[in-house]
């Protein structure tokens, strides 16, 4: 794919997916978008984290752990203030590798059930995959603009978060029974899964029903399924 062709199909993703998924298919380029989006995932993480003083940072982890004893809570800060340092670059570095892995599952995932309707390559389905993240990469320069405009680098650890389900609708506490799910579920999620469906519509010739279905059927089970534990 040229460089032109990628320029198109990154606008294309999101005003017209199903025709940048009709001109991605079997088309290449998928590596120099990964590696792009590994550097702005890990770009986002170092900004978030790197002007955070280590004593606000630990203050911001104990509020995030929960009901602990005078006992723990100064054993807990005492762990925390050896890594607080090092934040930056632990999240610069697992963000990028969590994406990866996430990219690799989601490939195998889809890999299995396109052998329903076609002849398809696990590389196929990878490189469809990275471009289905592509919403999620909106919500990573949004995070640096948040953090670039912010008044101080001391911002609270919510604020990653920022297009939650909890921040944006619900407005739990921190330590109310579904508050940790309700931060994880991000709406642009809803915008990634939409584009999923739109491309396994495109790629299998799946109705829109079961392009849906089988898009959302993912993240459905894992918060589901983590529902059903809280």
């Amino acid at each position: 794919m040229t460089t032109s062709a990628i320029r198109t199909s990154l606008l294309d993703i999101f005003i017209a997916p199903s025709q940048a998924f009709a001109n991605l298919r079997g088309s290449g380029g998928n590596l120099l978008l990964l590696i792009g989006q590994m550097l702005l995932t890990a770009l986002a993480f170092y900004l978030f984290y790197q002007g955070m003083s280590p004593e606000w940072l630990v203050e911001q982890q104990l509020l995030q752990a929960g009901d602990l004893t005078p006992a723990e809570i100064e054993q807990t800060r005492a762990v925390m203030a050896q890594t607080a340092p090092y934040t930056a670059i632990i999240a610069a570095v697992s963000g990028p590798l969590m994406l990866l892995l996430m990219n690799a599952i989601l490939a195998g995932y889809l890999h299995l059930i396109s052998k329903m309707s076609g002849d398809f390559r696990y590389q196929d389905w990878f490189g469809f995959s990275v471009w289905s993240q592509m919403p999620m990469q909106l919500n990573a320069i949004a995070l640096i603009l948040l953090v670039l405009f912010a008044d101080s680098p001391n911002l609270p650890l919510a604020t990653a978060n920022y297009a939650s389900l909890n921040q944006l609708l619900l407005q739990l506490p921190i330590g109310a029974p579904f508050y940790t799910w309700a931060e994880a579920f991000s709406l642009f999620m809803l915008w990634q899964i939409a584009v999923t469906a739109v491309g396994l519509k495109q790629w299998c010739n799946f109705s829109t029903v079961k392009a849906a279905l089988f898009a959302a059927l993912p993240t459905v089970l894992i918060f589901g399924i983590w529902a059903l534990l809280v």
